[in-house]
């Protein structure tokens, strides 16, 4: 009997080969919520059609994924495979990619989660070993499908009632969105902000306005050492070039483990102090190492 492997893209299923498994994966997009369209051929962008409402969203291939998922499909429908494991990002996101491939190909086979935070040898057994039935995870994934029904509903209704009230020929369709618009609100009133920053007209910043001059204040939170009247009977001040003789040397040995592999939440920080790449940019630069064999960053 054989075990199938769902992992979410193909760089992790490449690295995830092992005896009797089956690797296989997706990507994010192999499916997703149907157009209206497909709940009603006619329907139309007019006020009578609004709100959209479905009675049972339905989830549907999209073009570049359609390959894959018969790909996926051959290997449920395979007689030996008798237990799927779902290796999918252990976020709602790789629940709800997961959940729908299954759904979709009639998958009956028994399915188990393996959640892995951490992508070392270690991490990765003990998370094969403590694995779950999915169905302990239906609420994490019953999550990301209700923000992604939400999405469905807040941004194609009110996009199509917002363009059919304020659009006129020639400006396109307005796109509302439920992240999309509350975020350009908090960006737009601050880009304006900006755009209409000046000098301060204000008499106490014109030219020849009585002031005067302030000593420079050492930063806050930061002490300001002096040295001690015993370090400085212990060690003299000596001018440059004084000679000197090595009194006694204290030589060990030290063994020291080399440290563990990055993991995600390690890794971010360190990306960011030393490259000062954002929490976002550092693992899709990761993602562009193991898939491209080089550095975005430095392209």
């Amino acid at each position: 009997m054989a075990t199938l492997t769902l992992a979410e893209k193909p760089s992790v299923g490449r690295y995830l080969t092992a005896g009797e498994h089956i690797i296989t994966w997706g990507f994010g997009h192999l499916l997703t919520l149907a157009e209206p369209d497909a709940y009603d051929p006619g329907k139309r962008w007019a006020w009578e059609t609004l709100p959209m409402l479905p009675d049972a969203f339905r989830v549907t291939p999209t073009a570049p994924g359609a390959n894959q998922l018969a790909v996926i499909g051959g290997r449920i429908a395979r007689p030996d495979v008798t237990r799927i494991i779902v290796a999918t990002d252990p976020d709602r996101e790789g629940g709800l990619i997961a959940r729908w491939i299954l759904r979709h190909l009639h998958a009956t086979q028994s399915v188990e989660r393996l959640w892995l935070s951490d992508n070392t040898p270690g991490a990765i057994r003990a998370g094969l070993a403590h694995r779950q039935p999915a169905h302990a995870y239906d609420g994490v994934a019953a999550a990301a499908e209700a923000r992604a029904q939400a999405d469905w509903l807040v941004g194609l209704s009110a996009t199509r009632a917002l363009t059919l009230c304020h659009g006129t020929a020639g400006t396109g369709t307005l796109s509302v969105g439920r992240v999309q618009t509350p975020a350009l609100a908090v960006i737009a009133p601050r880009n304006r902000q900006i755009a209409d920053f000046g000098p301060d007209p204000s008499p106490a910043c014109a030219p020849g306005a009585p002031g005067r001059a302030e000593p420079p204040t050492r930063r806050a939170g930061i002490p300001k050492t002096r040295p001690t009247r015993s370090t400085r009977a212990a060690c003299p001040p000596m001018p440059p070039g004084t000679p000197g003789q090595v009194a006694a040397v204290d030589t060990q040995t030290v063994t020291r483990k080399p440290p563990p592999l990055f993991n995600l939440s390690d890794r971010q920080p360190e990306a960011n102090q030393r490259l000062a790449l954002s929490p976002q940019e550092t693992p899709d630069d990761a993602q562009g190492l193991n898939e491209h064999r080089r550095c975005p960053w430095t392209a």
